[in-house]
C-alpha cells in the first residue's frame, strides 16, 4: 500500500447493544405481524442526513425510486511516513437516482446511479489533486435487528471523468519571449514552450519553475466499501444516529487508500 491516510473524526461512539423483543418470533414477515397483531414498523418517505460538516436527503419509500443527494467536508491525515505528516481537506458533493426495492420486513436493497465531484484544497504539490469528476454505480443494504438497530453494507464504483493535478512548469513571462533561448536536450524529440522538458535561458530574466493546475486524462475504477451502523431513537423512530466505517479510493497520481469513519444524525419523516 503506497500511501495510507485516515480520514474523519468520532464525536460520539454509540453504545447501544443489539436488541429485540424476546417474544418475538426469530424471523418476522407482514403475514406473521397480522397473527401477532403487532403493528408494522411505519414506512418512511424521506430523511435527512446532519452531522460535523455533512449534510444529505434521501428518498426512501419502499419499492419505489429513490434519489439521494450528499455534501459533506473531509480531512485527510497523510501518514506516509514519520516525517511526512501533513492534513488535506476536500469537500465532495453527490447526485443518486436509483430504486428501493424490499426483499422483506426486515431487508431492504438499494441500487443506484449517480455522479459527484470533489474539490480539493491542499497545498501545491506535484501530483497532488485540485478537483476530479466522476460517475458512480452503487448498491445499499440494510437489515434490520428489532426495532431499534440496522446493520448493512454499502458499496461503490468510481469512474473518474476528469481531475485536475498540480504539474511543475517552466513558463517564461510574455515579455521576456522576445530575448528568450531555448536550448532542447540532446536526442530530445521537438518541444514547445511550456513543456516540462524543455530548458529555458533568458540574460535579463531567468525563467523559474512554477507549480498550476493542469487537466489530466486518467480515467480508472476505484471503489469505497461502507459498513453503515444504524440506531433508531424515540417512540416514534423518527431520529436516527448512523455511525460507518468506511474504506476508500481516491485517484492520485498513485491511488490513495482512505481509512475512515462518518457519524451522522437522521430524521425520517
Amino acid at each position: 500500500m503506497k500511501a495510507l491516510v485516515f480520514s474523519g473524526v468520532t464525536l460520539l461512539t454509540p453504545f447501544v447493544s443489539l436488541c429485540a423483543d424476546g417474544d418475538l418470533p426469530q424471523k418476522i414477515t407482514p403475514q406473521t405481524l397480522i397473527h401477532l397483531d403487532i403493528p408494522k414498523t411505519p414506512e418512511y418517505e424521506h430523511r435527512f442526513n446532519f452531522g460535523f460538516l455533512n449534510l444529505g436527503y434521501e428518498r426512501i419509500k419502499p419499492d419505489s425510486v429513490y434519489t439521494g443527494f450528499e455534501m459533506k467536508v473531509a480531512s485527510l491525515w497523510h501518514t506516509k511516513d514519520k516525517n511526512n505528516v501533513h492534513l488535506d481537506h476536500f469537500v465532495n458533493g453527490e447526485l443518486r437516482l436509483g430504486y428501493h426495492h424490499t426483499l422483506s420486513f426486515q431487508d431492504h436493497i438499494i441500487g443506484y446511479i449517480g455522479s459527484g465531484f470533489s474539490m480539493f484544497s491542499v497545498e501545491k504539490q506535484i501530483g497532488k489533486l485540485k478537483n476530479w469528476s466522476y460517475g458512480t454505480l452503487g448498491m445499499k443494504y440494510m437489515h434490520q435487528f428489532g426495532e431499534m438497530f440496522e446493520l448493512g453494507l454499502h458499496v461503490k464504483g468510481y469512474l473518474s471523468l476528469s481531475q485536475k493535478r498540480y504539474e511543475m512548469r517552466r513558463v517564461p513571462h510574455l515579455h521576456n519571449k522576445r530575448n528568450l533561448t531555448i536550448v532542447r536536450h540532446e536526442n530530445a524529440p521537438p518541444q514547445t514552450i511550456g513543456d516540462p522538458t524543455t530548458e529555458f535561458h533568458n540574460v535579463k530574466n531567468p525563467v523559474k519553475y512554477k507549480t498550476k493546475a493542469v487537466s489530466i486524462h486518467d480515467t480508472r475504477w476505484l471503489c469505497e466499501i461502507g459498513m453503515p451502523f444504524l440506531w433508531h431513537l424515540g417512540d416514534l423512530k423518527n431520529w436516527e444516529i448512523q455511525f460507518e466505517p468506511y474504506y476508500l479510493q481516491i485517484p492520485n497520481v498513485e491511488t490513495t487508500h482512505v481509512l475512515g469513519s462518518r457519524l451522522t444524525f437522521g430524521y425520517r419523516f
